[in-house]
């Protein structure tokens, strides 16, 4: 159960610093794009 738990917890670090890495990535290419001529 503790090594289930684990796995978990890091699988949705993984997910989660890659969803925000993804959100992140995506907002400065669309700041760029409209706010720079």
């Amino acid at each position: 159960m503790a090594r289930n738990d684990n796995d978990l917890s890091a699988l949705d670090a993984i997910i989660m610093i890659v969803l925000i890495g993804l959100t992140m990535g995506v907002g400065w290419m669309l700041w760029g794009w409209l706010f720079t001529p």
